[in-house]
């Protein structure tokens, strides 16, 4: 893939597999401490739970937009269905929160308006 090859186009394996060490790497910077005060409210302005927040955030809108800006039904049906492959390999390599991110985004009104994807 080129530098402008979108990443819906990436194979999923890959996708799954760069979002799960990305994800691991994030994971890792929270401290006990800083989970704890996020919890209790006393949240930090840039914190390493602020930033898995994000990250979660920035995927739910990539699943969404690649849909959405898909040019025809056909090709929202595609990246629909491809996309739900994703979460599922996400399932199966134990990274439920890129799994759920990604569900997120396929059960987001703007997509479940798509009448042609409520059939799939």
């Amino acid at each position: 893939p080129t530098s402008k090859t979108a990443l819906i186009e990436l194979d999923n394996e890959e996708i799954a597999q760069q979002l799960t060490i990305a994800e691991v790497k994030l994971f890792e910077l929270v401290t006990q401490r800083e989970l704890m005060n996020y919890v209790w409210g006393a949240k930090e302005k840039i914190s390493a739970v602020q930033n898995i927040l994000n990250h979660n955030s920035k995927i739910t809108r990539w699943v969404i937009t690649s849909i959405l800006q898909a040019p025809s039904i056909k090709e929202k049906v595609f990246y629909y269905k491809k996309l739900y492959r994703l979460a599922k390999r996400l399932f199966d390599l134990k990274n439920y929160n890129a799994c759920g991110t990604i569900i997120e985004g396929l059960i987001d009104i703007s997509v479940q308006s798509i009448q042609e994807l409520r059939e799939v």
